[in-house]
């Protein structure tokens, strides 16, 4: 019963629910109570996950990656999210909306603000950015690749259902909202207080222990901004 079990785990990835593999259990032969089922489904699934990919810490390099995110705080409160991955630089900023428009002219601030362009922006596979999905690669936006063509970078997205390959900057999304965007009560909904306070927190946030200096100078696979 517990091959059949972890088979179904794997086959799912970890994602499959205890109450959906009662009757296949049932139909395996187990005839035990539902709480000890859930209790061996969710130490499966634990052990899966563990053992189902090789973590290795990400060498990043200066100028290389720029990675971003979106997330919603509240109606008509969105914050985005910028870090460069060598240097731990962050940029938080907040919108309405996260459409297109909004996500290119914040990006364009953050280069602004940077002086300079990361060789490659990295993102999930963000609706307002791609134009589609072909044999499971990204087609940007044609927007998308004019902006990135002027500004000199290439867009890359992460694998579907994979936060983790963008976990640098989910970091940030996480502690932006314990230690900006809760103790500031959402700013009251008023987004321009919260860019405000946005600026003020970049300066003090970033710890003395892990960060290192912005990038002012121009590395070899970074671009100025035009």
């Amino acid at each position: 019963m517990l091959a059949v079990i972890a088979k179904k785990v794997e086959a799912t990835d970890g994602r499959i629910s205890a109450k959906r593999l009662v009757p296949v259990a049932r139909a395996a032969g187990y005839a035990g109570s539902a709480r000890n089922l859930r209790r061996a489904v969710a130490k499966m699934k634990t052990d899966w996950r563990q053992k189902r990919r090789l973590y290795r810490p990400w060498v990043a390099t200066p100028g290389q990656h720029l990675v971003i995110d979106w997330t919603k705080i509240t109606a008509g409160l969105h914050m985005f999210c910028a870090v460069l991955a060598w240097s731990r630089y962050r940029f938080v900023r907040f919108a309405n909306n996260e459409t297109r428009d909004t996500t290119l002219g914040l990006l364009a601030e953050c280069f602004e603000e940077l002086g300079a362009v990361a060789a490659v922006v990295l993102s999930d596979r963000m609706a307002c950015l791609k134009n589609g999905i072909v044999a499971n690669v990204v087609v940007p936006h044609p927007e998308y690749v004019r902006f990135a063509a002027h500004y000199g970078f290439r867009p890359d997205f992460c694998e579907g259902g994979d936060p983790e390959s963008k976990g640098v900057v989910e970091n940030l999304v996480g502690y932006a909202q314990r230690d900006l965007v809760v103790p500031e009560s959402n700013f009251g909904g008023n987004i321009a207080e919260g860019n405000r306070q946005a600026k003020l927190w970049e300066s003090r946030s970033t710890p003395a222990s892990t960060a290192r200096p912005k990038p002012y100078r121009r590395s070899a696979s970074s671009k100025s901004v035009n």
